[in-house]
C-alpha cells in the first residue's frame, strides 16, 4: 500500500507538534496538563507560541527572582505561582520590554501605533495588547528572512524618525 502524501498544512501540524513535545520537556511537568487541556480549543501554532512564552517566564524567574534563583525547571509546582506578588509580575513585564528569545518571534513595546503604520506599508505584526498581562503598545514580530528583517527595521526606523 502506497503511503499518502501529506498536505503542507498536515506536515506543518506534525512538525509543530514534534517541536511542542520537545519544548514541553523544558517546562515544569505540570505544564503538560495545561497544554492537554487546551489542545482542542487552540491551534498547534498557538500552543507552541504559548510554550515559548511560558518558558521565557520560568527562565526569567530562575534568572532574576531571588526566591527561585536556585530552582531547576523541574522543581516548580503550581503553588509557586500562587506565591508570586504583583511586584514580581510588574518586574517580569518590565523584563519583557526587551529580552533574549529562542523563539521565532520577538515581543517588544513601542509608544508608536506600529500595527497600523506597518500594515499600511504591507508589513503585518501581531498586536499583543489583548494578551493577559500586556497592554497597548506591545507587539510581536516574526523573525523572517534577512531581507524581510532589514525592511522591517528600516520601516520602524523611519517611523521613529518621523515621531
Amino acid at each position: 500500500m502506497a503511503s499518502k502524501e501529506r498536505t503542507y498544512h498536515e506536515q506543518t501540524n506534525i512538525d509543530y507538534t514534534l517541536r511542542l513535545r520537545e519544548l514541553l520537556k523544558t517546562l515544569p511537568p505540570f505544564a503538560k496538563d495545561y497544554f492537554r487541556a487546551i489542545e482542542y480549543t487552540s491551534s498547534i501554532r498557538t500552543r507552541l507560541n504559548y510554550a515559548y512564552d511560558i518558558r521565557v517566564f520560568y527562565h526569567y524567574l530562575i534568572e532574576y527572582n531571588p526566591v527561585y534563583r536556585n530552582y531547576s525547571i523541574e522543581q516548580f509546582q503550581p503553588a509557586d505561582l500562587e506565591k508570586l506578588s504583583a511586584v514580581d509580575i510588574e518586574e517580569y513585564m518590565d523584563y519583557l520590554k526587551v529580552y533574549k528569545s529562542d523563539a521565532d518571534f520577538i515581543l517588544f513595546y513601542s509608544k508608536l501605533p506600529l500595527y497600523d503604520i506597518l500594515l499600511n506599508k504591507g508589513i503585518l505584526i501581531r498586536d499583543c495588547s489583548n494578551y493577559v498581562g500586556l497592554s497597548e503598545g506591545y507587539f510581536r514580530v516574526a523573525v523572517k528572512t534577512f531581507n524581510e528583517n532589514v525592511r522591517l527595521l528600516k520601516v520602524i526606523g523611519e517611523c521613529i524618525e518621523k515621531n
